[in-house]
């Protein structure tokens, strides 16, 4: 407001002083007329000094004053060096004052150019003279008063004084109005700061007040209320998102525990028990050494998973390379049979080959997990079938089959780690959770995205397709 103020003050300044000098030169400029207008009138009458001193008469300055004209005005007529007559017209007030002319005035009026309009001092008033050569080798010296120059410019910059200061005032008051009025909706803005700062932002759920007025976001308030609301609906999904990751931290240190811990028991218990029978002399069961392997086994398979899953979270370089994936797909259900005869397996392939950039190793691992969950969580002769192909410019690689299929509540954490179908954590149908999970992290850290449907067909059967980038003109 004060920088308002301020720009106006010097505005009007400006103005007012531009005014005050148009209005000096304009009046001016119509004095020098009138003066030259006069000069024109007292030569063309032929006002002179009379050969005889009788002629010198009231009538005849009366007449000389008419051509004049202007009030104030004085005329002096000379001969060489000597006064032949001074003719003042009066000023038009009350007492119609006739102006005095010294000998000093005289001599001020002697000393301006000829034709030349000279502002000069008489009496101490402001006049505006000039000379000019009359009849007879007359010297005519004629001035007529600007005083009301002066005093009219000086009525005007008082008025315009008077006008800009009230106008100052009304623009003052009515812009501060107006600003508070337009800057009222940042109250609210700062009410749901305060409540921002004051909220428990560092545990559960957040959720933030953003009830913010609707403003057009054309204007400046606008925008920062609306920028304010975003930022706050940012925060609010990132706290929640980081509460929601910490959590799966938990929930996921927990879960690698519990799966830790019951071949960590196995290994513990069987070491006990030989302990005990050697000391003992008891023969050892030729079992527990078995048992004991296959709990380490299991322990070493689960551990090879988290450091895989720890790799692919700190996003390490890959071994990228061209391959067609249709050669691994071959492979692997080539595997597939031999490992899982219960099941019937077979295999769809583009004819064009389906070349991709990623590592090998990691997407046959992924392809593997793939195939063994259709194997572990499917009855037996359940029908297998992957499919590769490319669909807009990409490999797509699917392994549907006809079992019972996913239940729908499931499908949202199906790729969850330490997933499992029911609340008990069985191993019955084997595996620890983790194998669409390094499936889901695989794809991803190849550039491609994990999809699954179930169920497909009938409400049984579940399709899990691998989408990775194609790469260009592979089929050449």
């Amino acid at each position: 407001m004060a920088g308002l103020v301020a720009i106006t003050f010097a505005a009007f300044t400006i103005s007012g002083l531009v005014t005050a000098r148009s209005m000096t030169v304009y009046l001016t400029n119509q004095a020098e007329s009138e003066l030259t207008a006069a000069q024109g009138r007292l030569g063309h009458e032929g006002a002179h000094a009379p050969t005889d001193g009788d002629n010198d008469t009231a009538q005849d300055q009366d007449d000389i004053g008419a051509l004049l004209r202007v009030p104030g005005s004085v005329l002096v007529l000379m001969q060489g060096d000597a006064v032949q007559r001074v003719i003042a017209v009066p000023e038009e007030d009350d007492d119609h004052v006739t102006p005095t002319v010294s000998a000093a005035d005289i001599a001020t009026l002697n000393a301006v150019p000829a034709n030349i309009a000279t502002p000069v001092e008489l009496s101490g008033h402001p006049y505006l003279a000039t000379q000019y050569a009359g009849p007879g080798a007359e010297k005519s010296l004629v001035a007529i008063p600007t005083h009301e120059i002066s005093e009219t410019v000086a009525a005007l910059t008082a008025a315009l004084a008077a006008t800009f200061a009230v106008a100052l005032l009304v623009i003052a008051l009515v812009g501060w109005f107006l600003i508070k009025l337009s800057l009222r909706p940042l109250d609210r803005v700062a009410h749901a700061v305060r409540s921002v700062t004051t909220s428990d932002l560092a545990h559960g759920t957040v959720e933030l007040d953003r009830q913010l007025p609707k403003l057009d976001d054309r204007t400046e308030v606008g925008q920062v209320a609306h920028a304010f609301e975003d930022m706050i609906a940012h925060v609010e999904t990132s706290l929640n998102a980081r509460e929601d990751s910490e959590r799966r931290k938990s929930q996921f240190v927990a879960d690698a525990g519990h799966e830790l811990r019951t071949p960590l028991a196995t290994i513990r218990g069987y070491a006990e028990l030989m302990r005990q029978s050697s000391s003992s002399g008891f023969d050892l069961d030729p079992a527990w050494p078995i048992r004991i392997e296959d709990a380490a086994a299991r322990m070493g398979l689960l551990v090879d998973d988290l450091l895989m899953l720890a790799n692919l979270d700190e996003g390490r370089p890959l071994h990228r390379e061209h391959f067609d994936v249709g050669e691994s797909v071959t492979a692997l259900v080539a595997d597939a049979i031999v490992t899982g005869p219960t099941h019937q397996w077979r295999d769809q392939l583009a004819e064009e080959p389906l070349v991709v950039e990623a590592d090998r190793a990691l997407i046959e691992q992924l392809l593997a997990n793939l195939l063994a969950n259709a194997r572990v969580h499917t009855p037996a002769g359940t029908s297998v079938v992957v499919r590769a192909h490319s669909r807009d410019g990409k490999v797509v690689i699917g392994v549907e089959d006809n079992g019972p299929g996913i239940p729908p509540e499931l499908i949202p954490s199906v790729t969850d780690r330490f997933a499992r179908a029911d609340a008990s954590r069985s191993r019955a149908r084997g595996g620890s959770g983790l194998g669409l999970a390094i499936a889901t992290s695989i794809a991803q850290a190849c550039d491609g995205e994990l999809v699954i449907y179930s169920p497909v067909v009938d409400g049984r059967g579940t399709r899990v397709e691998v989408v990775l980038p194609r790469v260009a003109n592979s089929q050449d």
